[in-house]
């Protein structure tokens, strides 16, 4: 075969990817696909993929279809060029065939014409259509801080932006004081023997040298008058790049429980991070990297109360005189009321893990 020959195969295998044209019905038992897609007037449309892959034409590969879950972004350079990037990171210039896409939106479906878009990001709506019992917030990042299962939307403080994450779009700690915040609400807080679960995606960086313990915060929701003494809980990277929970039933009691485990996540890369807590058990307490269990601890001791009225800090902590900025980008953080099974982070994991 001619090596020429053998280059376009190989390559249209690579690029056997994405979205959004031709008149394909919607298969209602797969995932479901969401498009934040930015338009040139400055406006944003998001909601949901009516067709199941794009039409694209390329000078080196011909005519292309591109399925929807292959998709990460495409960005409209002019009319109708655009250059786009799959799920695997590669990247390719192309030409639309179709003038336009459909929408599913909260306000109908709608068509939007192709030189009308800047950018649009696919992501998988919550996690590949996986949404486990007991969610009560998720934070998607997707060029705000609105919660996508509910009323908790994250106040965003300067210096917080978006970029392409690991779903559609991500927060980005440029790691200066800066945080998104959330209200205190009472499915943010955990009443005595409430169990519940944290997961996120995160994207962590190297953090200045003049760090506080080298601490970078992911979550912080509690009251705590000094670095000692506190109730609530606590997500975050210290120590290396290392991940931290801990969690406090007084507010005035030294002794709380601190656990970490896992690898420095700082590489520049995704990583999935969880916790979940099932207080009543010795073994109930188990901390997740990329779908693996780090460790397992004993939440017994801290039975009480974790509620308080501070807020909900994404980024940041709010503990007087002592600041641990997160530096990088969290994607996709979601709060359950419940302890997720080992199996159930495993599939957040294996869902996410292709994009």
């Amino acid at each position: 075969m001619k090596p020429f020959l053998r280059l376009l195969i190989v390559a249209a295998s690579v690029f056997s990817v994405v979205i959004l044209a031709g008149a394909s019905p919607t298969n209602t038992n797969a995932p479901q696909y969401r498009l934040t897609v930015e338009l040139r007037d400055g406006s944003r449309v998001v909601g949901q993929c009516v067709e199941k892959n794009f039409k694209f034409r390329s000078a080196l590969l011909g005519e292309l279809k591109l399925d929807v879950k292959d998709l990460r972004w495409v960005e409209c350079v002019s009319s109708n060029s655009a250059k786009l990037a799959t799920a695997n990171g590669d990247t390719l210039t192309v030409w639309f065939v179709d003038s336009e896409f459909a929408v599913k939106t909260s306000f109908g479906k709608v068509e939007l014409p192709v030189d009308s878009v800047r950018k649009f990001t696919v992501s998988a709506s919550g996690k590949s259509g996986l949404r486990h019992e007991g969610l009560v917030a998720l934070w998607s990042g997707d060029d705000n801080g609105k919660d996508s299962i509910g009323k908790n939307d994250a106040i965003q403080t300067s210096g917080v932006t978006f970029a392409p994450g690991k779903f559609g779009l991500g927060f980005v700690f440029d790691g200066s004081p800066n945080q998104m915040m959330v209200p205190s609400a009472p499915e943010l807080n955990f009443g005595a023997g409430q169990d519940f679960s944290i997961e996120a995606w995160i994207m962590p960086q190297q953090a200045p040298e003049n760090f506080p313990a080298n601490e970078m915060t992911i979550v912080y929701k509690r009251f705590a008058p000094n670095r000692y003494n506190y109730i609530g809980y606590a997500f975050y990277l210290a120590d290396g790049g290392q991940l931290y929970f801990l969690m406090g039933d007084a507010p005035m009691k030294t002794g709380g429980l601190i656990v970490n485990a896992g690898p420095d996540l700082r590489d520049g890369k995704f990583h999935h991070v969880a916790v979940t807590i099932q207080r009543d058990l010795p073994d109930g307490g188990h901390l997740y990297v990329d779908g693996e269990s780090m460790l397992t601890f004993d939440p017994t001791h801290q039975g009480g109360s974790l509620a308080n009225n501070e807020p909900f800090h994404i980024g940041n902590q709010n503990t007087p005189g002592y600041v641990t900025p997160f530096k990088g980008m969290i994607d996709e953080l979601s709060l359950h009321n419940r302890a997720l099974s080992a199996s159930e982070i495993r599939e957040d994991y294996e869902a996410g893990k292709a994009y």
